[in-house]
């Protein structure tokens, strides 16, 4: 299918169809690609076979320029082999993109294991902790008993002396 038509591109293709030739001073210039040799009168002369040298010289250098582009452009330089890079790197951003994201997955279950085992850690230390107090108080308590009974016995050996030493008084 050919592209929509405009004027300027209608009227291009009627003057195709009828095979005219481009108009001058429109479409490419050709004559620049030309190497003519001087012809009648310019051909003895030295200038002129010094020109149409040179020209040829300007010609070589530029399809070398255009070879060493073609080859850039086809290589490592070359618009395909960037966007088979761009390609290979937008792959490689999403394969860590996913990574990233798996990793962050893991790092956040890690962190809600860890946060879970410490609070049922905080629980255990909480209860270890009332029972200590309860102990440290039952064995205080019982230190108090032990010296009350202590100063009872102490008492009761008092008295059982000064009873002893009345009775052998008596």
């Amino acid at each position: 299918p050919l592209p929509p038509t405009t004027t300027f591109l209608g009227a291009e293709l009627a003057r195709i169809e009828s095979k005219k030739p481009t108009p001058a001073g429109e479409g490419l210039d050709t004559t620049r690609y030309a190497m003519p040799a001087p012809t009648g009168k310019d051909e003895e002369s030295v200038e002129a076979w010094q020109k149409a040298y040179e020209s040829s010289l300007a010609q070589l250098e530029h399809q070398r320029l255009r070879s060493i582009n073609g080859t850039i452009l086809g290589g490592p330089l070359g618009a395909n082999a960037w966007k088979i890079q761009n390609f290979s790197l937008e792959n490689t951003v999403e394969k860590l993109d996913k990574e990233g994201e798996e990793v962050r997955k893991q790092v956040e279950t890690v962190n809600r294991d860890r946060k879970r085992s410490q609070e049922k850690g905080g629980e255990v230390l909480t209860r270890m902790e009332k029972r200590w107090t309860e102990l440290v108080s039952g064995n205080m308590q019982l230190e108090i008993g032990c010296m009350a009974m202590e100063h009872e016995v102490m008492m009761l050996h008092a008295r059982h002396a000064e009873l002893k030493a009345r009775l052998q008084a008596a």
